[in-house]
């Protein structure tokens, strides 16, 4: 995901598609059987785990992708 968002080339929109997480609809509709708690808190620990790891990314994307 760094690389995908600090690469020079690569339009802001194609890296919004790319670095967007699936919905959790996406993902219980791939689930039998989906257990929408379980599978929210997953979701939402796993972006807080990629906002913490990739701050700085995301700090020099919001000061250079405008």
């Amino acid at each position: 995901m760094r690389d995908v968002l600090r690469h020079p080339t690569l339009d802001a929109a194609f890296k919004d598609q790319v670095l967007n997480l699936p919905s959790e609809g996406y993902l219980a509709e791939q689930l039998a059987p989906a257990d929408p708690p379980r599978l929210h808190a997953a979701r939402q620990g796993l972006l807080k785990q990629l906002a913490s790891a990739l701050r700085a990314d995301w700090e020099w994307a919001f000061e250079h992708i405008r």
